[in-house]
């Protein structure tokens, strides 16, 4: 649970020891980089489509899944993912979909933006900002669930890329968030 004035330390990252599946990847650039902990090794989906942008990480066994993180992404402001976990291995139990959510969060309260700016009403990073930052993307599960498989679909078919770059692991930080 997210409080406020609390710390929230996310470990350990069990993503490294998974198996990846899914999506359609660029053979020089596979899924399998995904497991990599250094940000400059990366990932690139072959299109945009829907079917190409997801991944499924399996477990080699039961772990507790509290939030899920995707690092250093090419992902736009209109960008949105959807996190599933499942209990089994096999992906056909699932026990937890998030709904569709934004990638880039709101940053910036209105009245820290001019009336002009595009982000007025949204608060978040416009296209400009991000180039500044080493994008990272999380979300928090509303209670830890205990799995073998998580699923991340990638909606960003506004990328003028053309497709989806992810670097670090796409990063599921597997295990229940400590708030201390």
């Amino acid at each position: 649970m997210l409080e406020e004035g609390k710390v929230i330390l996310c470990w350990p990252n069990h993503v490294n020891k998974a198996a990846v599946s899914g999506g359609s990847w660029e053979p020089e650039l596979p899924a399998a980089q995904l497991l990599d902990p250094t940000f400059s090794e990366l990932a690139r989906t072959t299109d945009l489509n829907l079917s190409s942008t997801q991944v499924l990480f399996t477990l080699p066994r039961f772990r507790p899944v509290g939030v899920v993180a995707m690092a250093a992404h090419n992902l736009t402001t209109v960008a949105k993912w959807r996190i599933t976990v499942y209990f089994d291995a096999a992906a056909t139990q699932q026990i937890y979909r998030s709904d569709w959510v934004q990638v880039w969060p709101a940053v910036y309260a209105t009245s820290e933006l001019e009336w002009e700016y595009d982000n007025f009403w949204g608060g978040e990073f416009d296209d400009a900002d991000r180039d500044s930052f080493t994008p990272l993307a999380w979300l928090f599960l509303p209670s830890t669930q205990i799995g073998q498989a998580i699923r991340i679909e990638i909606d960003d078919t506004s990328n003028t890329a053309g497709y989806v770059t992810l670097g670090e692991c796409l990063y599921p930080v597997c295990g229940s968030p400590a708030t201390t």
